[in-house]
C-alpha cells in the first residue's frame, strides 16, 4: 500500500508539473505584430528619434512578437508590385502586409515638433478597424517622450483583444472584410477572337479511308466574357468555315453500298464553345487551359454530316498593350488539331 502511494504522488507531482509548464508555454507565446519606421516632422534630432523608437520597440516586445524589418519590406514590396497605383492607398497596403505575414496588430508612431510642443500620435490598424490615440507634451526632454510613449500604448492596450489575436488568423474575420475597398471591385474582360487552324480528317473521323493523308483547315471568330483580376475565367464563342480535301465516308477499300461512297465536297461549317482558365493573364507570356465543344457540319453527297467532339487543350503565347487593352498572339494546342489565335480585348472594373 505505501509503495503504491508513493507512486500515485510522484505521479500527480509530474502531472502538476507538465500543468505548471503548460501554462509558462501558453503564456510565453506572444501574438505577432507589425511596427512601422518612426514617422517625424520638425526640428528632432536624429539620436532622439533612435532613442524613442528603440523604447516604443521595447514596450511593444513586451506583449508582442514584433516582425523583422525585413520581412515587413518584402511584403511592402510585394504589396507595391500587386495592387494598381489607384488602389495602393497606405491603409490597403497595410492590409495587404498584413494578409501575406498573417500579422493582425500594427503599430505607427508619428512625432510632430514646433517650437517648445510635441505631439505624440501612436496609431494601431487591426482587420477590421483603425485606432489613433495622440498626446501633446511641452519643453519635453527625450525621457519625458518615452514615458509619453509608455502611457500612450497602455492606453491603446485597452482597446486590443488579447484573447481573439490567440485565434488562427483566418478565424479572426471573413476574409472578404479584409480589404473593403477592393472587396467591391471586380474585374470584367471582353474579347474578340480570329482564329486560324487546321488537322487531317483521320482524327476527326477514325473510322474514314485515307484520312491521314487528307488535311482539313478552317477560319473562326468569335468573342468571349470572363471575371478576374489576377486570373481569368472566360466562356468563348467562335463560329466559321473550312475547307478539306474531297473524301467519302466509306469503311472498306471496294465500296459495294452506296453509303460507300458518299462523298463530302470539303466545304464545313464549324463552331466551338469553349470555357477556358488562365492563371497569369496580365503577364507578357500569358498560358492557360480549358475545354471545348466542337461542332463540325460537312457537305456531302448524302446530306449534312455532322459530327461534335469534346476536348482539352493548352494554349500559350505573348501579350501586348498593357492589362486594360491587351492584345494577344497565343498558339492552342488540341488534341484534334493545332490553331493559331489572336485576340483584342478591354478590361473594366464594376
Amino acid at each position: 500500500m505505501k509503495h503504491t502511494f508513493e507512486k500515485s504522488c510522484i505521479t500527480l507531482m509530474l502531472l502538476g508539473l507538465m500543468f505548471q509548464s503548460g501554462q509558462l508555454f501558453a503564456q510565453d507565446r506572444k501574438p505577432p505584430a507589425l511596427i512601422n519606421k518612426l514617422v517625424t516632422l520638425g526640428p528632432i534630432e536624429e539620436v532622439q528619434k533612435q532613442i524613442v523608437f528603440n523604447h516604443l520597440q521595447a514596450v511593444l516586445s513586451e506583449r508582442f512578437e514584433l516582425v523583422s524589418q525585413r520581412r515587413f519590406d518584402e511584403a511592402q514590396n510585394k504589396a507595391f508590385e500587386e495592387l494598381d497605383y489607384d488602389q495602393c492607398t497606405e491603409e490597403n497596403c497595410i492590409r495587404f502586409i498584413q494578409d501575406t505575414l498573417q500579422v493582425e496588430s500594427f503599430f505607427s508612431l508619428q512625432l510632430l515638433q514646433e517650437n517648445k510642443i510635441t505631439q505624440l500620435t501612436l496609431m494601431m490598424l487591426d482587420l477590421d478597424r483603425k485606432v489613433v490615440k495622440t498626446d501633446i507634451c511641452e519643453n519635453c526632454s527625450t525621457l519625458d517622450l518615452n514615458e509619453k510613449v509608455t502611457d500612450l500604448i497602455e492606453v491603446m492596450y485597452e482597446e486590443i483583444d488579447f484573447d481573439r489575436l490567440e485565434l488562427p488568423f483566418d478565424d479572426r474575420m471573413d476574409p472578404t472584410e479584409k480589404y473593403p475597398e477592393l472587396a467591391a471591385q471586380v474585374r470584367a474582360s471582353f474579347q474578340i477572337f480570329y482564329e486560324m487552324g487546321s488537322s487531317n480528317l483521320k482524327l476527326l473521323f477514325p473510322t474514314i479511308k485515307e484520312g491521314e493523308s487528307k488535311t482539313v483547315s478552317w477560319t473562326m471568330t468569335g468573342g468571349g466574357l470572363g471575371l478576374g483580376k489576377n486570373y481569368l475565367v472566360e466562356l468563348r464563342s467562335l463560329s466559321g468555315s473550312g475547307k478539306a480535301d474531297e473524301f467519302y465516308f466509306g469503311t472498306t477499300a471496294d465500296p459495294k453500298t452506296a453509303s460507300d461512297i458518299e462523298t463530302a465536297n470539303g466545304n464545313f461549317k464549324v463552331s466551338k464553345q469553349v470555357l477556358y482558365y488562365s492563371p497569369n493573364p496580365d503577364s507578357t507570356w500569358p498560358y492557360g487551359f480549358g475545354v471545348s465543344q466542337w461542332n463540325f457540319v460537312f457537305e456531302s453527297t448524302a446530306g449534312e454530316q455532322k459530327l461534335s467532339l469534346t476536348s482539352a487543350f493548352f494554349d500559350f503565347g505573348i501579350r501586348a498593350l498593357g492589362e486594360d487593352y491587351p492584345i494577344a498572339l497565343k498558339l492552342n494546342l488540341d488534341p484534334y488539331g493545332v490553331m493559331i489565335t489572336s485576340s483584342l480585348g478591354i478590361r473594366f472594373y464594376f
